[in-house]
């Protein structure tokens, strides 16, 4: 298989809110990026096949993406949540799986009221980004994954960035 000197781990990024500073809601002032870590072999081998066997279950294929947005709205293929016994299956599973599942949240949050009051950067995003990469790098060398590659998948609507952490940059 070659040497690639890949690590044991690979991590999740999504956000929560948006990273505007120009019009921040009032209901909802802060900015979210979170990091979620797996360790690879817990991932494929169990939270992976959980995840595929509720998505055919509830939908008939593993095709949905489980947007916080949609299921909380019943938007699209989540309008099956509107009945309430489908609904209290749907988060009874989904909540099992996720207390079932090992992995760590490193997050950071940017109360954007008092961010816009500093001279920081505009984009909220950067640093948050800046902040969970180095909160995880912490996390990899506790692990013991010095020098070794880990995946970084950050999510977006309608695409997906991914950076390998030590592409050709720096190792961890």
């Amino acid at each position: 298989m070659g040497e690639h000197n890949f690590g044991d781990y690979i991590v999740f990024v999504d956000e929560s809110g948006d990273q505007s500073l120009k019009s921040v809601n009032a209901n909802y002032p802060v900015f979210v990026l979170s990091f979620c870590i797996f360790e690879k072999t817990h991932y494929y081998t169990h939270v992976v096949p959980e995840i595929l066997r509720f998505k055919f279950d509830f939908f008939g294929s593993d095709i949905p993406i489980l947007h916080e947005r949609e299921i909380r709205k019943r938007e699209g293929g989540f309008n099956i949540l509107m009945r309430d016994d489908i609904r209290s299956e749907f988060f009874d599973r989904l909540n099992q799986i996720m207390v079932e599942s090992e992995y760590t949240v490193v997050s950071s949050l940017i109360d954007k009221r008092k961010y816009s009051h500093f001279n920081a950067p505009d984009n909220p995003y950067s640093i948050g980004t800046q902040f969970g990469v180095e909160r995880v790098f912490y996390e990899m060398q506790e692990r013991g994954q010095r020098g070794r590659r880990i995946p970084i998948v950050f999510e977006s609507r309608g695409a997906t960035r991914t950076a390998l952490l030590n592409g050709n940059s720096k190792k961890w």
